[in-house]
């Protein structure tokens, strides 16, 4: 995916490591790191199934292996407000920096609307359920879709979890919700 943004070639300046962990607002071709989340022809603020009736958008975090990655892409390009942005980063050597990728998804996973975690039989979910957790901890509603055994059955009893059977499921739900706080506000 490109981005609108005019490209400008930097000279090479040799930098100290700590320079490389920092959270980056422009990407070596002084780019804004985040223009990606925002698709082409796909505004975040244009899914009117998502509007919340308080002004802001809706914003979907997606948490699951890296394989999984294009299942993500496909959604965000049908117009579904996805902002993760490790799915655009996911194969290998891809990041530039993992340090800032993990700062990244905690971060996007704590101040999404809805989070969806995904599994399949035989998937070892690390990362994600650190995003996971993120998104619990502010009271952000989970839904977790398939099995596997990295989830423990203690989360099926927190109050944001919501268990779903396929994608299709969960982005229903979500939907739903939508609606709801649409007519409360």
């Amino acid at each position: 995916m490109e981005c609108d943004v005019p490209v400008a070639r930097a000279r090479s300046v040799k930098k100290s490591r700590t320079d490389d962990d920092q959270f980056r607002l422009f990407d070596a071709n002084l780019r804004p790191t985040f223009c990606f989340q925002e698709p082409k022809g796909f505004p975040l603020i244009s899914y009117p199934r998502l509007d919340r009736g308080d002004g802001r958008p809706a914003q979907i975090f997606v948490a699951s292996r890296t394989r999984h990655a294009a299942k993500w892409r496909s959604l965000r390009e049908a117009g579904w407000p996805i902002i993760s942005t490790w799915i655009d980063e996911a194969g290998p050597e891809e990041s530039r920096s993992l340090r800032n990728l993990a700062l990244r998804c905690i971060q996007e996973a704590a101040s999404c609307s809805y989070f969806i975690l995904y599994c399949e039989v035989g998937d070892q979910l690390k990362g994600a359920l650190l995003e996971c957790g993120a998104a619990l901890a502010n009271s952000i509603p989970v839904y977790s879709v398939g099995t596997c055994q990295s989830i423990s059955r203690i989360f099926e009893h927190h109050p944001c979890w919501h268990s779903c059977v396929s994608i299709d499921e969960a982005l229903e739900q979500i939907e739903y919700s939508a609606e709801i706080l649409r007519d409360v506000t």
